[in-house]
């Protein structure tokens, strides 16, 4: 399992992530929408491929586990979100980015080219966020 190392950047910034969870209807979306719009705050609402992966925690060994975390938390959402590539530009959904994000910012983000090198240098100053409800019971491991 030694090939499964990811480069510091992906470790410091997933090691800042924040994680939101909490029973239904106890205000973790408010909390959600308040951070993201925090400068350098991205949030994802209920990511699917988070919560698969927590639904496996048991079944991987801890190593294998973490690298597709780091994965998926780095590549998938902050990554692409930044890019403007996975951003919910749904008015109606309470998670929109349109409800925390400034209009010009995601015109930004859908006007640039995202090279690998201009988001290592934008990532740099970002900090993931997500919200799952009910991860209580996987957070000790």
């Amino acid at each position: 399992m030694e090939n499964l190392i990811v480069n510091s950047l992906v470790e410091n910034t997933c090691n800042r992530a924040i994680f939101i969870t909490g029973s239904a209807r106890s205000g973790t979306t408010i909390l959600g929408k308040v951070l993201h719009s925090m400068k350098g705050v991205e949030y994802t609402f209920e990511p699917p491929s988070i919560l698969s992966l927590f639904n496996v925690i048991n079944d991987l060994d801890e190593t294998t586990w973490k690298f597709l975390f780091r994965t998926i938390l780095f590549e998938e959402l902050l990554v692409n979100n930044l890019a403007g590539r996975s951003i919910n530009c749904n008015l109606m959904d309470d998670s929109s980015i349109y409800k925390v994000k400034s209009k010009e910012e995601i015109e930004r983000r859908h006007h640039q080219t995202n090279t690998k090198l201009d988001m290592d240098k934008i990532v740099v100053n970002s900090t993931p966020a997500f919200k799952l409800p009910s991860l209580v019971p996987y957070l000790e491991k």
